[in-house]
């Protein structure tokens, strides 16, 4: 089978991001389903250098996406105490923040829902940063320092500090500074996750996919590269008029 019978050129992908954010790609060659990868690739980067780089470019994107669709109370830090818990153990953080919440969720009728990513401190201890939503108000206290917290987190792990999000695109690219090469390696080295996100969250609609052209006056970002990228509000504009699908 030939090369260009693998392959389709020039599709165009149209994903909706929550209420009003559309996130148009044009891929200048895109794999056809069902066939394997039997190219010979550059050896310009190690296996373990592009595994690294490949998952933390998913990662991002995952984490963008999830941000967006989802509504989403509070951007938050959490931390760990010494006297309560082993700030260098990852995977046991995880599991027991990850049952922290299940606990509570089975007496609630609103669930807490998080979307975090994980943070070595220079001394190598944890701490994640990130989204949550479904805290009530008597959930909340003021610590001494004047900032809204969590008492049952405070009281099973440490500290937590919590601020509501006013400019969820901002915030969510803000995310990302978090989610550096360094940190994805120290968190892959460990086996563990990018990030951590509650089951069942909404994520992107896929509105088209298939062949178009894209005649909006805004830039394409990255146009030189395989995949062009351009990121519309829809409140701004109209897809009808700056999209031909055929």
């Amino acid at each position: 089978m030939s090369f260009s019978s693998k392959y389709d050129t020039n599709v165009l992908s149209i994903k909706q991001y929550g209420d009003h954010i559309v996130k148009v790609s044009m891929l200048s060659s895109c794999r056809v389903p069902g066939f394997e990868d039997d190219r010979n690739f550059s050896d310009k980067c190690t296996v373990n250098k592009c595994k690294l780089s490949n998952n933390l470019s998913r990662a991002k994107s995952k984490v963008i996406e999830l941000a967006l669709c989802n509504p989403w109370q509070f951007w938050c830090t959490f931390t760990l105490s010494p006297q309560k818990y082993d700030r260098y153990n990852l995977n046991i953080y995880k599991k027991d923040f990850m049952q922290f919440i299940n606990n509570l969720n089975r007496k609630r009728d609103v669930k807490i829902l998080y979307l975090l990513i994980p943070e070595m401190h220079e001394d190598t201890a944890w701490h994640m940063h990130g989204f949550i939503n479904g805290l009530l108000d008597d959930d909340l206290v003021r610590n001494d320092n004047g900032y809204l917290t969590w008492k049952k987190y405070n009281d099973k792990f440490g500290y937590m500090s919590l601020s509501h999000i006013k400019n969820i695109e901002k915030t969510a690219s803000y995310s990302l500074k978090y989610m550096t090469k360094d940190n994805t390696k120290n968190v892959m080295d460990l086996g563990a996750h990018l990030y951590y996100a509650s089951h069942g969250l909404n994520t992107a609609k896929q509105l088209y996919k298939g062949h178009g052209t894209y005649n909006g006056v805004w830039d394409w970002t990255h146009p030189e590269g395989y995949l062009s990228v351009k990121t519309l509000d829809l409140r701004e504009v109209d897809l009808s008029e700056c999209i031909e699908v055929f």
